[in-house]
């Protein structure tokens, strides 16, 4: 989003705008990473009773992810590129976009396909990782094959699977819609840009991304949170304590912009 006055309550504002955004855009992918993990609990579940390898039969689990994840981050880039589109008319109704949204779709096309497998892959991973330890338990409390199912099942489709969905679906979300931002940024190329950091008060926002709010960075240079270096909100190459469930955004002003606020009016 572009920011158009120097003051928190605008950033605010536009927080809100893309939260919103990102809210309405992670039940899908949440049930369908639901739906994935309780089929593959259910097919080492099978493999359990049967006597083979639950791990050969978890072995389409990643690239099923990885299709789901996918789909969605194109939805999710698809969402951001073209609220962003319609910013640049607002602001900058000279400006030609045809371009810049076919140089987008390339360099989005590239990010989706290189993160959906590296991240499918560590979500099938983890997957695994619960399974087995659910067997190892069961077996060492001496659970005969029904209760060990049952163990397997909360892990992957029970309270804990459901929880494990809504934290992925929302740091996925986040993640795309980050890259999103300044992808279509960088192909518009409107100027000189400044990224802001933007970050909201509440409980549950980490200290470290609330003293991030209203950080500034020039293009290409990264933020400070924590002790972390990031491109964005929800960088997926940044830590986990500092990424994942991340709400804040991404930001941009231009300085060459013609701004309706001049003065930095917070208070």
């Amino acid at each position: 989003m572009i920011l158009t006055k120097n003051s928190r309550a605008e950033r605010v504002r536009l927080w809100r705008e893309q939260h919103v955004r990102m809210l309405r855009l992670e039940p899908r992918l949440r049930k369908e990473l639901l739906d994935e993990m309780r089929s593959a609990g259910h097919q080492a579940v099978m493999a359990l009773v049967s006597g083979r390898s639950f791990e050969r039969a978890m072995e389409h689990h990643a690239a099923n992810l990885q299709q789901i994840l996918a789909k969605h981050y194109r939805r999710t880039g698809e969402a951001f590129a073209q609220g962003y589109i319609r910013e640049t008319v607002k602001h900058f109704p000279l400006r030609e976009t045809k371009d810049a949204q076919n140089e987008f779709s390339e360099n989005f096309r590239r990010w989706v396909s290189t993160w959906s497998f590296t991240k499918a892959q560590r979500i099938a991973g983890v997957t695994r990782d619960k399974v087995r330890h659910a067997v190892i338990e069961g077996e060492a409390e001496g659970e005969n094959v029904e209760q060990i199912a049952k163990r397997i099942r909360t892990e992957t489709g029970g309270l804990l699977g459901r929880a494990r969905a809504v934290t992925i679906a929302r740091t996925e979300v986040h993640a795309a819609a980050g890259y999103a931002t300044e992808a279509i940024a960088d192909s518009l190329n409107l100027g000189t840009r400044v990224n802001v950091w933007a970050s909201t008060e509440g409980a549950r926002t980490r200290p470290t991304h609330a003293d991030a709010d209203g950080q500034e960075r020039e293009k290409g240079d990264l933020f400070m949170v924590g002790d972390a270096l990031l491109r964005f909100p929800g960088d997926p190459n940044g830590p986990a304590e500092e990424v994942i469930n991340c709400r804040c955004n991404l930001l941009h002003k231009y300085p060459d912009l013609a701004w309706m606020d001049a003065e930095d009016d917070e208070e």
